[in-house]
């Protein structure tokens, strides 16, 4: 039961990985290999499903005049001002973002928002989500000491 717990947890936007892993380990006293694998899992599992629910989310703003003018202002005013940046860096962005394990900044949530915002290849995406989900869990496992 813990382990859905931890594995619910994981799929929370703030909490994701890096909230769920020291849980399982501190509060818990779970596994450590078996807690990484169901934080690394849960998390990979949030973003793909923002990644690939976007698109309908978006259908659902544009069907309101009010909703649609502020999406659309939003997604120029970042495409403008950051385009150039995401070319040069593609999907080490996201993997580099995927893996950073601070609320807002980084994250699945924010790695496939961004993939989303500048229409990076998907499947790409999601490996790179994938790897960076992976990398936050060794980042935060070398926090705790438990590496």
């Amino acid at each position: 039961m813990n382990y859905l717990i931890i594995f619910l947890l994981a799929l929370a936007p703030i909490a994701e990985l890096r909230g769920a892993l020291p849980i399982a380990i501190l509060k818990y006293n779970l596994a450590f290999w078996p807690s990484l694998i169901i934080c690394v899992l849960g998390t990979f599992l949030a973003g793909a499903l923002v990644l690939l629910l976007l698109n309908y989310l978006e259908i659902l703003i544009d069907k309101w005049a009010f909703s649609h003018d502020i999406k659309e202002k939003v997604f120029t005013y970042t495409r403008n001002k950051h385009a150039d940046k995401f070319e040069r860096l593609k999907e080490i962005l996201v993997f580099i973002l995927a893996a950073i394990p601070i609320p807002f900044v980084g994250g699945s949530y924010t790695a496939a928002l961004i993939a989303y915002l500048f229409n990076a290849d998907k499947v790409k995406s999601l490996l790179f989500i994938f790897l960076g989900v992976v990398l936050q869990g060794v980042i935060i496992a070398f926090s705790l000491k438990l590496i």
